[in-house]
C-alpha cells in the first residue's frame, strides 16, 4: 500500500522505494515487479541509471517529466511527435523512424491499412484514438461523405480505413537494426 502511495505522487526507481520503506533495492525492485505483475503498475522504457520507473497506469502523462533523460536524437524525435500528435512512418527521415522506435514510452506504433497498403504511423501515447484516427485520415486525404443515412459513413470509413492495429517491437523493427 505504501508503495502506491508513493506512486500516486510520481514514477518510482526502486532505489527511491527502499529509503521509503527502509529495505534494501533488490526486495524493493521484487515489491515492484510483483505490483507489475498484478497489473498495479507499469514499467517504462525509460532508464534513470540502470533502473527503469514504476508508474501508476492512469499516470503515464507524469513520464514526460522524464523526457530529459533522452538522448539528443531521441529528443527531437519525442519534440516533434509531441507536436504533431501523428506521424506517417514512410515521411520520416531514418533517423527519426529508429528514434521513435527506441521511445517506446511516448510513442504508439499503428499499423494502418489502406486501399490494400500497409502503412505505419506514430501516434503520440497521450493521444486518444479517435483524434489519432482523424488526424490518419486527414494525411491520407481520406474525405467523409455526410449523408442522411447515419449508417452510411460509418461504411464507407470501414472500407476506406479497414485496420488500425498496435504493433509489437518485433513487427517494426528492421532486422538490421538488432
Amino acid at each position: 500500500q505504501k508503495i502506491l502511495e508513493l506512486a500516486r505522487v510520481q514514477p518510482l526507481q526502486p532505489q527511491a522505494v527502499a529509503k521509503a520503506i527502509e529495505t534494501n533495492s533488490i526486495m524493493s525492485s521484487a515489491m515492484l515487479g510483483e505490483l507489475a505483475s498484478k497489473g498495479m503498475l507499469k514499467i517504462s522504457h525509460l532508464r534513470i541509471g540502470s533502473s527503469p520507473l514504476y508508474y501508476l497506469p492512469e499516470h503515464s502523462f507524469k513520464l514526460q517529466d522524464y523526457a530529459n533523460t533522452l538522448n539528443d536524437k531521441e529528443k527531437r524525435a519525442y519534440e516533434l511527435l509531441k507536436q504533431k500528435l501523428v506521424l506517417r512512418d514512410s515521411a520520416l527521415d531514418p533517423l527519426n523512424r529508429v528514434c521513435l522506435r527506441n521511445i517506446k514510452d511516448f510513442a504508439q506504433a499503428l499499423e494502418v491499412n489502406h486501399n490494400s497498403i500497409k502503412e505505419i504511423f506514430w501516434k503520440w501515447y497521450l493521444l486518444p484514438e479517435e483524434q489519432a484516427s482523424d488526424l490518419i485520415k486527414k494525411e491520407l486525404n481520406i474525405v467523409e461523405k455526410k449523408e442522411q443515412v447515419k449508417e452510411a459513413p460509418k461504411q464507407q470509413v470501414q472500407e476506406q480505413l479497414t485496420e488500425v492495429k498496435y504493433l509489437t517491437k518485433e513487427q517494426i523493427t528492421p532486422a538490421w537494426i538488432d
